[in-house]
């Protein structure tokens, strides 16, 4: 009867300090990520127009697009700042 009861999961300090530390980089990188679409998104309207010779655009493809892939492209690009391998 002692042991039926529901069982805890033992978590040492270092594994809850862990958890926030890694938390926090993944805030980080959005954080970073955003900042960094949102320069695209400026720059696409002040210089963008100037390298369509070089980098022609599809019909439809504006600022608001072009950051949003620069977003997922970031996230992609420095995905390497998150260090799961400390959970393996």
């Amino acid at each position: 009867m002692q042991n039926c009861g529901k069982s805890t999961f033992k978590r040492t300090s270092i594994d809850r300090l862990m958890n926030v530390l890694v938390l926090c980089i993944f805030g980080f990188l959005a954080f970073m990520c955003t900042i960094l679409a949102i320069g695209n998104y400026f720059w696409e309207l002040n210089e963008g127009s100037q390298f369509t010779v070089f980098l022609p655009r599809q019909d439809g493809n504006n600022a608001g697009f072009s950051a949003f892939l620069t977003f997922w492209s970031y996230v992609i690009i420095l995905n390497t700042v998150v260090p799961i391998s400390l959970y393996v």
